[in-house]
């Protein structure tokens, strides 16, 4: 408020200042997620629910590229500066899914399928944030200042140097989803069978928030920012490919590639 009445009065007239990101750019590894859980089965020969529990943890690299441009309108004059944010952060996330299907068979290899199926993803992001921007803003106020002040102008151009910050973002993922579709398995030994599930499934995601912190020395924390993105409903395809092992009558080892 203080710079906004000094060019106000530099001007004679109410300066506007507006800000646009110009580009963003993010690249970031593919993150696997190695999982463990447990899964219990119950019903009868013809209709079998399983309810299936599993969790696992991964991690990756992040780097992230902004441009903002701020311009500063006092009357028919323009100033224009240009931000540049770069940020590199690894990403560690975790994932729990927690799944209730019903098969029915309708042969010794085919069975009609269905399920429900909840997946939530906890993230964190944390790494360092680089910020490099031009200067001609902050001179123009302080040349107004001077001015106000009856002062001669500011000797040279000042300069901004670039500022490193710590950043954190810590967020959730929420999906709700349910699915329905053909099973399809083959055994190839006593005690192993080779399976393919085609499905088709309605997701819903609800909204979720993102808060960054900006932390400067000894972890203080500078700023705070929330980022809220919007509900997303998806449907689509799930395909997976595997195989199951029987160890004992209640127990079995479960591998598969799954496609969404």
């Amino acid at each position: 408020p203080a710079d906004i009445a000094v060019l106000r009065t530099a001007f004679g007239v109410e300066p506007e200042l507006a800000s646009i990101g110009e580009s963003e750019g993010v690249l970031a590894d593919q993150i696997g997620y190695p999982m463990v859980g447990a899964m219990v089965n119950f019903g009868d020969d013809r209709d079998r629910f399983t309810l299936t529990a599993m969790y696992g943890s991964g991690e990756g690299d992040v780097a992230l590229s902004a441009a903002v441009s701020r311009t500063l309108t006092p009357g028919d004059s323009q100033f224009v500066d240009l931000l540049n944010f770069d940020a590199k952060a690894v990403s560690n996330t975790d994932r729990l899914d927690v799944e209730l299907t019903w098969q029915r068979r309708q042969s010794e290899s085919f069975a009609l399928l269905g399920g429900l199926r909840y997946e939530r993803l906890e993230s964190s992001f944390t790494g360092d944030l680089r910020i490099v921007q031009s200067a001609a803003i902050p001179n123009v106020i302080a040349l107004a200042r001077a001015a106000a002040a009856g002062d001669p102008p500011p000797a040279g151009v000042p300069s901004i140097p670039p500022v490193t910050v710590g950043v954190r973002q810590d967020g959730t993922i929420e999906t709700f989803s349910a699915r329905g579709g053909v099973t399809a398995f083959v055994p190839f030994s006593a005690h192993a069978v080779a399976f393919f599930n085609g499905m088709v499934h309605a997701s819903h995601q609800p909204a979720s928030t993102f808060e960054t912190r900006f932390l400067g020395f000894d972890e203080e924390t500078l700023r705070v920012e929330e980022r809220r993105d919007a509900a997303e409903t998806s449907i689509g395809p799930d395909f997976a490919v595997g195989a199951q092992f029987i160890l004992t009558d209640s127990i079995a080892l479960d591998i598969r590639y799954r496609a969404i």
